[in-house]
């Protein structure tokens, strides 16, 4: 009887302490795509240094800027320019923002579009929710063109 009781015990206290953990950290991960038709990189190409840059300024800097969004546009040479944009909802706090970029960011380019030239994803972070695009085309000024229309 003591034996059973003092396994429930230790089985309340090891599920409460675990519970939080879920909870306080769960990320949702609302969409990626890795384009399949635009081709792929070479780790250690000139355009996969050009995406790290862009990935370290856009993570680094968006956070800063007005309503948590920025676009940049790099390239080691002509031929390995990326361009990207990230940006959070405009209501979380600056922390946050970078949270769930770098969660997001690391996601897209080292687990699930590790060597495509262009991809998005879009991720829910407690407190915040992000997105993060880069490509090998131009898009930025056509997204623009496209906010500005529906505005």
């Amino acid at each position: 009887m003591c034996y059973h009781n003092n396994l429930l015990i230790l089985h309340i206290i090891l599920t409460s302490s675990l519970l939080p953990f879920p909870i306080a950290f769960s990320i949702i991960q609302k969409y990626h795509h890795c384009s399949d038709t635009r081709g792929s990189y070479d780790a250690g190409s000139n355009y996969s240094q050009s995406l790290k840059q862009l990935v370290d300024d856009l993570r680094e800097n968006t956070p800063n800027t007005n309503r948590y969004k920025l676009n940049a546009s790099y390239a080691e040479d002509p031929t390995s320019r990326v361009y990207g944009r990230a940006r959070c909802s405009s209501d979380v706090s600056k922390e946050d923002c970078s949270i769930c970029l770098t969660k997001a960011m690391s996601r897209l380019v080292k687990t699930y579009c590790k060597d495509s030239l262009e991809a998005i994803i879009g991720l829910k972070y407690p407190g915040a929710n992000c997105q993060f695009k880069y490509s090998d085309v131009d898009f930025l000024r056509k997204e623009k063109i496209d906010e500005d229309n529906v505005m």
